[in-house]
C-alpha cells in the first residue's frame, strides 16, 4: 500500500512504495550569494517536523538580517535539489522576494 502525497490543499495522489518523510530546506539569495540548503527530514505531521521548520525560519530571518535579499523555508518530497518553489511548498519567506 503507498502513501499519499498531501501539498497545502491536501492529499490528491498515491505514491506507491513512497515514505512520509518530508525534507525542510532554506532556498535564499542575498546580497553575497544565492544557493539551497537542507535543514532536516522529518516524518510529516510530527513534532520533528514543526521543530525543523520552526528552526530552518529561525536561519532565514537571521540571514536576511545579516545579508539582505530573501530566503524561503520550503517543505517537500525528495531530496534538497529537487525541492523548489514548484516541487515543495513554501512555508515561510523572509525579507524581499
Amino acid at each position: 500500500m503507498g502513501m499519499f502525497v498531501c501539498s497545502a490543499v491536501g492529499c490528491s495522489d498515491e505514491v506507491p512504495g513512497e515514505g512520509n518523510e518530508l525534507t525542510v530546506v532554506v532556498e535564499y539569495e542575498t546580497e553575497l550569494e544565492g544557493g539551497v540548503y537542507e535543514v532536516g527530514v522529518a516524518l510529516e505531521g510530527s513534532p520533528g517536523l514543526e521543530r525543523l521548520v520552526s528552526e530552518a525560519r529561525g536561519e532565514a530571518d537571521a540571514m536576511v538580517g545579516n545579508e539582505g535579499g530573501w530566503a524561503a523555508v520550503r517543505i517537500g518530497f525528495g531530496d534538497m535539489e529537487s525541492i523548489d518553489c514548484e516541487s515543495g511548498r513554501t512555508v515561510y519567506v523572509a525579507g524581499e522576494g
